[in-house]
């Protein structure tokens, strides 16, 4: 086992072979899906023996020290949000001429936008910019037009453009935001050995609930508009009808908890819906969940959905975006038509009422799933053979 470890060590560091990757990213914020991803793949490039730098758009937050622990170097543009400044790309450009690295991989639209300009007036040999959206999309629930447009004119200043899901590449393609000719998948990646499902976790945690009998759901993420809480308390309060031992468990914070915890009084089911706030141990949450639940308006490919199937836990999820690929209808869980309270409640029946044997079949086929297309290691190996694509003589193509 040890002579295997050392084997894929020295195979890795000969991939890595000191080239160096400039992640720039809008925020390093350690509660975003994009940001964890970022955070995630440029620890495990470094210990694959790349050297990366990561660069953030917005001054580095809670992520800073565990890149910095790791030997990260992590610098900040310490932008405003929504507040241009022309500084921020001298600074950029005076940060890329000093590491001067091989691949410059831009996450999120900002950041790839900031980094095509960049590439007009800075030599950067290769540049690929990832789109971690559906779409692009604000939380007012505005698509910004003037964004994609922003980027059909941009495209061909990046040697690669990659989308977090399927039907993410398929809309960028179709709107003419980015050349098919350019655009690839790689998905998201999870560790899906800290995502699994725990038994004696869960006697522990649904002891410390104070859970008996009851259907638990669970629901984990930022209280923020796109994620569509609302649609999500009243299609659980319908479910309830019919499963009245149900009980919602949400883990997250946000601005909007007030309004939530007022309609959750105003449905009637505020002792049914506990208000977890942020949470360290959701992999625990979900050893002690039953089902899983995300209502989103829009979707990349989100991180929790795949960390509920790696946990076992099958979910109910809004069929946008990537969820559909995260989740396989019918087999690992069940998809319901966005911003329709009655069409998710009936998924969530569908789920609970699953006989024992079936139940279990889901909890297997969700693990084998994300196993199978999601776990880190093998994404860590996809963006790797895309940059040696990129670095190679041919990749200098637009």
């Amino acid at each position: 086992m040890a002579t295997s470890v050392a084997l894929e060590t020295r195979e890795a560091r000969r991939m890595g072979d000191g080239r160096r990757i400039l992640m720039f990213l809008t925020s390093l914020d350690d509660e975003g899906g994009a940001e964890v991803q970022v955070v995630q793949l440029a620890i495990r490039l470094h210990s694959r023996g790349w050297k990366v730098m990561v660069v953030s758009m917005l001054r580095p937050q809670s992520a800073e020290a565990r890149l910095r622990s790791a030997g990260i170097p992590v610098f900040g543009l310490n932008m405003t949000p929504s507040v241009p400044d022309p500084r921020a790309l001298l600074r950029l450009r005076r940060i890329v001429a000093g590491f001067k690295p091989h691949v410059m991989h831009a996450h999120m639209a900002h950041a790839s936008l900031m980094a095509r300009s960049l590439r007009l007036v800075a030599r950067i040999p290769r540049l690929i910019c990832t789109l971690h959206g559906a779409r692009m999309y604000n939380t007012r629930g505005q698509g910004w037009a003037l964004r994609e447009l922003a980027h059909r004119f941009t495209d061909p200043l990046a040697n690669r453009t990659t989308a977090v899901s399927r039907e993410a590449a398929a809309h960028y393609t179709a709107t003419g935001a980015v050349s098919q000719k350019r655009m690839f998948v790689v998905y998201n990646g999870i560790d899906c050995e800290k995502y699994n499902f725990d038994a004696g976790m869960r006697m522990m945690m649904r002891s410390e609930l104070g859970l008996t009998g009851q259907f638990v759901w669970l629901a984990a993420g930022r209280l923020q508009q796109v994620k569509d809480f609302p649609t999500m308390l009243r299609a659980f309060a319908l479910a309830c009808d019919d499963r009245p031992d149900s009980l919602l468990l949400i883990a997250g914070d946000g601005v909007l908890k007030p309004e939530l915890q007022q309609l959750a009084s105003e449905l009637h089911i505020e002792s049914k819906v506990r208000f977890l706030g942020r949470r360290k141990d959701v992999p625990a949450l979900m050893s002690a969940a039953d089902g899983f639940l995300l209502t989103s308006v829009f979707e990349g490919l989100p991180l929790v959905l795949l960390e509920a199937a790696a946990s076992k836990l099958p979910a109910v999820a809004t069929n946008t975006g990537g969820n559909s690929e995260a989740l396989v209808d019918g087999r690992t869980g069940y998809l319901a038509e966005v911003g329709n309270p009655a069409s998710i409640a009936a998924s969530m029946l569908r789920l609970c009422q699953q006989p024992q044997a079936e139940l279990q079949e889901m909890q297997h086929a969700a693990r084998e799933h994300a196993r199978n297309n999601f776990e880190f290691s093998g994404i860590v190996r996809q963006w790797e053979r895309v940059y040696e694509e990129v670095i190679a003589p041919q990749g200098a193509k637009r």
